[in-house]
C-alpha cells in the first residue's frame, strides 16, 4: 500500500514533511507516491528506488504493455493505479503486472478481480511505466482516427468481416466467365454469374437495355452485391479446354508427386528423441534472431547451444553466469521471463562479449520448465518485433518443456 511504501521511507530516513506533502497531492489528484515525490524534487524518486530495490520484489526493467490485456480492463484503470499488465504465463494463466507501488496490495486485487486470473505484481520504475502508458494512448488515438481500426477496438475478439456488405457498383463481383451473346454480337457488359439474392426472386425485366446499361439484375441498388455466390457449370468451350489439358498432362506421363508440406516448430518439437534435438531446435527456430540456451545448474547458468553468430565469437559452453546473483538470467527463473537490455556487470561480462554489437540493447530471456521445475532458459537477441517474438519463444518454450519431460519419462521406463 501507499502507506506501507510512506513508513519504509521514513524508515529510511525520508524528511517526514516531504513525505507529508506528498501523501497530501496522493489525496487529493489521486496521484502515485512515487509521482507525488518526483513532483516535488525529482532526486526524492532516487530514494524510492533504492527502498523498493532492498525489498527483493521481482522486477521488470522496459515495460511493454500487453494491448490484449489492456483492452480487458476499465478505461483508466491503468493510469490511475500505475500498472500495465506487461505479459501472460501460457502455462498458468498467471499475468504479470508492472506497477510503480509494488507494495500497494489492492494494485493486484484489482487486476485480478477484472481479469478473473491470478496475478503477479512487478516492481518497475516511474519513467517505464509511464512510457508504456504513452505508447498505449498513442495507440488508441491511431485507431480512432479516419482511416484506422477504429471499428476494431484494441484487443477486441470482435470477428473480422469476410465480405463486403455495401451496396455498391465497385464492389468485388466476381468476373464473369462468358459474354452476353446477342444477334449482333454487340460489347455488351458481361453477365455475372448466377447470384443468390437477398430479396424473393425477382423476374428478369422483358425490355431490351442499351449495350451501355449493365445487364439485368447484374447490380441491383438495393442489394448487397457481394455477399454470396455460387457458379454455374463452366461453359463447353472451357469443358473443352480442360479436356485438352488433361490430354495433355497424360501424354506427359506421370508427374513427380508435390513435396510434402514442411513441418512446424511444434511438430519438429513433438517428434524429437533426444534432449540435444530440443536444445538443437530451440537455437535455428526464430532465426535470425541470435538464440542462446542456458542449463540450469545449483549455482550457475551454463551455456549449451548457440546461434552460429554468436558461436563465432565465444564458445557457449564457456558462458556461464553465476546464480542467485542479479543476472537476467536469475530475473527470468523468478519472474518466468525477462525483457529488457542487459546491464554492464561483471556477472553478465562473458553474455555481452558473445553477443553481436547492439545486440544486448534488449533481449528476451523464457524459461522452459521440466516437471515444473527450471530446466532451461532460452535467450533471444537481435530481433525488431518483440512483441510477436516473445509470444512465440513462450509458446515453442512450453513445447519444449513437455517434450523434454516425456523423453526423460521414456528414459527412465527403458532404464
Amino acid at each position: 500500500m501507499t502507506v506501507e511504501l510512506a513508513r519504509r521511507l521514513i524508515e529510511s530516513g525520508l524528511p517526514l514533511l516531504d513525505i507529508e506533502a506528498a501523501l497530501l497531492l496522493v489525496v487529493e489528484r489521486g496521484l502515485s507516491l512515487p509521482e507525488a515525490l518526483a513532483e516535488q524534487d525529482v532526486a526524492l524518486l532516487s530514494r524510492v528506488e533504492q527502498e523498493l530495490a532492498r525489498s527483493e520484489l521481482p522486477s521488470v526493467l522496459t515495460v511493454r504493455a500487453s494491448p490484449e490485456v489492456v483492452a480487458r480492463l476499465p478505461a483508466g484503470m491503468c493510469r490511475r493505479l500505475m500498472a500495465v499488465p506487461v505479459h501472460v504465463d501460457p502455462r498458468t494463466g498467471r499475468v504479470d503486472v508492472a506497477a510503480v507501488e509494488p507494495l500497494d496490495g489492492h494494485t493486484a486485487q484489482e487486476f485480478a478481480y477484472h481479469l478473473e486470473q491470478p496475478v503477479r505484481v512487478l516492481h518497475a520504475s516511474l519513467e517505464a511505466v509511464q512510457t508504456a502508458l504513452d505508447g498505449l494512448q498513442r495507440g488508441a488515438k491511431i485507431a480512432g482516427q479516419p482511416g484506422g481500426r477504429a471499428a476494431l477496438q484494441l484487443g477486441s475478439d470482435a470477428p473480422i468481416p469476410l465480405i463486403k456488405t455495401e451496396s455498391s457498383t465497385g464492389s468485388d463481383a466476381p468476373i464473369p466467365l462468358v459474354k452476353l451473346d446477342s444477334a449482333t454480337r454487340s460489347e455488351a457488359p458481361p453477365i455475372p454469374l448466377v447470384r443468390r439474392s437477398l430479396e424473393p426472386g425477382r423476374a428478369p425485366s422483358p425490355h431490351v437495355r442499351s449495350p451501355s446499361a449493365p445487364p439485368a439484375g447484374a447490380f441491383p441498388e438495393t442489394e448487397g452485391v457481394a455477399l454470396s455466390w455460387r457458379s454455374k457449370p463452366p461453359p463447353v468451350d472451357l469443358v473443352a479446354g480442360a479436356e485438352r489439358e488433361r490430354r495433355a498432362a497424360a501424354a506427359r506421363g506421370p508427374s513427380a508427386p508435390p513435396a510434402p508440406p514442411a513441418l512446424s516448430t511444434r511438430e519438429r518439437l513433438e517428434e524429437a528423441s533426444s534432449p540435444e534435438a530440443v536444445l538443437d531446435l530451440l537455437r535455428d527456430c526464430l532465426a535470425p534472431a541470435a538464440s542462446i540456451v542456458f542449463q540450469v545448474r545449483n549455482a550457475s547458468f551454463d551455456g549449451r547451444v548457440a546461434s552460429p553468430d554468436v558461436e563465432a565469437r565465444a564458445k557457449v559452453k564457456q558462458i556461464s553466469l553465476l546464480s542467485h546473483q542479479p543476472s537476467v538470467l536469475e530475473t527470468a527463473v523468478k519472474s518466468g521471463f525477462y525483457l529488457g537490455p542487459i546491464p554492464n556487470t561483471p556477472n553478465h561480462r562473458e553474455l555481452r562479449d558473445a553477443l553481436p554489437a547492439d545486440a544486448s540493447n534488449e533481449v528476451y530471456a523464457t524459461v522452459v520448465t521440466v516437471s515444473e521445475r527450471p530446466s532451461l532458459v532460452w535467450l533471444l537477441a537481435g530481433f525488431e518485433q518483440s512483441l510477436d517474438l516473445t509470444r512465440r519463444a513462450d509458446e515453442i518454450a512450453l513445447v519444449a518443456g513437455r517434450v523434454l519431460a516425456r523423453i526423460l519419462r521414456q528414459r527412465k521406463k527403458g532404464g
